[in-house]
């Protein structure tokens, strides 16, 4: 019997910047807005987190704390805002805000949120705001189905690759600057300077879902998130056709994941 089960990633690399509240009550009202049941429960700048918070503006206080000794190159990069929620609709957060590294370079962000499937949650539509509302450099959102959990569906190279662990668990900026995109996820918004990958007339002409939003790009595989949850062979029959409109080595993943025949009925 499996131990895993689907859940709903969001990863998103923003353009600007993230560090004033500005940002962090649209990030937390966008999640609160469309259901009350993804309010955090509890919030901090590092784990265990064990501040509880009850609204949104409760957590204005612990958003992008500065936490650098002036005088530094680094005085200006603000703690990461963590959160988690326990009771259903159980999720978690986390945002890594714009910073200067040691070497004095400017570095985006990373916002990744996790929760527990619930279908009554219209998951794109926050996605889409999100992805209007911080420009991404790149963006995902997907249900990484049970098989795509199991490390032994994958080969070497997609694990020594990273593919595997940025595809389950998000691909911030750093990894997407030294290792490339990881795999096909749902929902790909594609910014400024990665949309040329995407093929948008062959694309949109092999009935996929091409969408030009601000700056950048979004493609799906299907029209329902859910589909990669209820049906995952015939989401996963569509995303391996859609790889065939890429370059070769766009992605570290390069085909679905594939169980041996023993393990495979515990792994959908």
């Amino acid at each position: 019997m499996s131990n895993f089960k689907p859940y709903v990633l969001m990863s998103i690399i923003p353009s600007g910047r993230t560090n004033t509240w500005n940002e962090g009550g649209e990030l937390l009202r966008a999640l609160v807005n469309a259901d009350a049941r993804l309010m955090p429960e509890k919030v901090g700048n590092h784990e265990p987190l064990n501040i509880p918070v009850h609204s949104v503006e409760d957590c204005e206080p612990y958003w992008a704390v500065r936490d650098r000794p002036k005088g530094t190159i680094l005085e200006n990069n603000a703690a990461n805002f963590l959160w988690k929620r326990a009771r259903s609709i159980k999720s978690t957060g986390y945002v890594k805000h714009r910073h200067c590294n040691i070497h004095g370079e400017e570095r985006p962000g990373w916002i990744i949120f996790k929760s527990d499937v619930d279908k009554k949650i219209n998951w794109y539509e926050i996605f889409r705001y999100l992805c209007l509302a911080f420009e991404p450099v790149y963006a995902t959102l997907h249900i990484v189905a049970i098989i795509e959990q199991n490390s032994s569906a994958y080969t070497e190279e997609e694990k020594s690759s990273f593919g595997f662990n940025d595809h389950v668990m998000g691909l911030p900026y750093v990894a997407l600057k030294g290792r490339g995109l990881a795999n096909i996820s749902w929902a790909n918004y594609f910014g400024p300077d990665l949309k040329g990958e995407v093929r948008q007339p062959e694309i949109r002409d092999a009935k996929f879902l091409v969408e030009e939003i601000g700056d950048g790009v979004m493609l799906r595989v299907t029209d329902n998130l859910l589909d990669v949850a209820d049906d995952f062979d015939e989401f996963s029959r569509r995303r391996n056709k859609l790889r065939t409109f890429f370059r070769e080595g766009t992605f570290r993943v390069n085909r679905e994941p594939r169980l041996i025949n023993s393990e495979r009925s515990d792994q959908r």
